[in-house]
């Protein structure tokens, strides 16, 4: 996104919401001219991951088929503050003694992967070590005294031992409640573990909704004329004594976290705690977001681009509500439509995955000076858009 005409109409141009009642505190003394940028990486919370694949019978198996490998579990190595340890067909007991001596708070667990020659789709089966099924007593003791903190269960016939695991207070668990077939288990948890490992502060919560929207805009089928999805893993998350009190939702532009400004009491907005927010505006009214969706033609149908539409929507939202401030300049020409009182900063961010944008910001000379108010003001207009 980038702003290449200042002169553009100010009525389409993006502003931070609204967040609080409209009352005035002093303002930064700096000036607007040139901002010295602090630009600190911040790492999220630490996470310890255990990922467990069960191994497939090899007589089960068509010769072509490919199942799918640990690189999606790989994906999370590039967040900040993340470990990630492999176990491939372990003996039950090698898998408990790991799981004490690594001490993980996240584990996944993968059941043996099958393609048959009259499945195309291919299944998952249940959790099996050294060619037994791994009934969910041996599966509870294997995990007992560890701090863990999500589970996800990626093996058929596991709702008793997601059960086990919520009573014993793990906060995330996620299962199959019916049968999966492999093309959509591969599919949903290569999304779930790419946005997991997107930024440091994308929650389990955020990363399974998007995976659920992203994954049945590719595979459901149509069936009499209607899409009809597969199913999809079950999430159960939130405190224990109210699995219903956590309400499945998009990452949006409420996610965006508050700035830190030293001195300003925030506790009832931005907008109530600095004089001016209001009239902040992005100035690139022009621009757009074009897209190649590759794929088969069923892809081009209502249902499923609707929901393609909402996951590309809410990926944006994770890239921008915590873009940082790279520099920030007067451009070499004010916008002619400039509210009175007003100035502007041409600014360089760098999204979440690495990318950079550059955008002209208007607004108040006294907000426009703080790095701070700035860099919230990118994040809540560029999410908004």
């Amino acid at each position: 996104m980038s702003s290449t005409d200042p002169d553009t109409q100010a009525g389409t141009s993006g502003r931070p919401e609204q967040n609080g009642h409209t009352t005035t505190a002093s303002a930064p003394a700096e000036s607007a001219d040139r901002m010295q940028l602090d630009v600190e990486a911040k790492g999220g919370h630490s996470m310890r991951v255990l990922a467990l694949y069960c191994p497939s019978s090899s007589d089960e198996n068509d010769s072509g088929f490919d199942p799918p490998d640990s690189s999606n579990v790989m994906h999370l190595s590039s967040r900040p503050g993340v470990q990630v340890e492999i176990m491939r067909g372990p003996t039950l007991d090698e898998f408990a003694a790991k799981v004490e001596a690594y001490r993980p708070n996240f584990v996944y667990v993968s059941g043996p992967y099958s393609g048959l020659v009259d499945s195309i789709k291919g299944s998952i089966g249940p959790i099996t070590l050294e060619d037994k099924p791994v009934t969910p007593g041996e599966v509870m003791t294997a995990l007992d005294g560890v701090p863990l903190e999500t589970v996800y269960l990626d093996a058929a016939g596991q709702e008793k031992v997601a059960e086990l695991l919520r009573t014993k207070g793990v906060s995330n668990v996620m299962f199959w409640s019916e049968d999966p077939s492999g093309l959509v288990a591969a599919h949903f948890s290569s999304i779930f573990f790419s946005m997991l490992a997107l930024e440091s502060n994308v929650t389990v919560l955020e990363a399974y909704a998007l995976a659920l929207f992203a994954t049945q805009a590719h595979v459901g089928a149509k069936v009499d004329g209607k899409l009809t999805m597969p199913n999809m893993p079950d999430l159960l998350t939130g405190p224990t004594d109210d699995p219903d009190g956590v309400t499945l939702a998009l990452p949006d532009n409420s996610s965006v976290p508050p700035p830190e400004v030293p001195g300003l009491d925030l506790s009832r907005g931005v907008a109530a705690a600095v004089e001016g927010w209001m009239d902040v505006r992005l100035l690139a009214p022009r621009a757009e977001l074009r897209l190649q969706v590759a794929g088969g033609s069923s892809i081009v149908d209502a249902g499923r681009l609707s929901y393609l539409g909402e996951a590309v929507r809410a990926l944006l939202v994770l890239e921008a509500r915590r873009a940082q401030l790279v520099s920030a300049v007067p451009p070499e020409r004010l916008p002619s439509h400039l509210q009175e009182g007003c100035t502007a900063l041409t600014c360089q961010v760098a999204t979440s995955s690495g990318a950079t944008v550059r955008v002209v910001l208007g607004g108040r000379p006294a907000v426009l000076a703080n790095q701070q108010l700035v860099e919230h003001a990118l994040r809540q207009t560029l999410v908004s858009w």
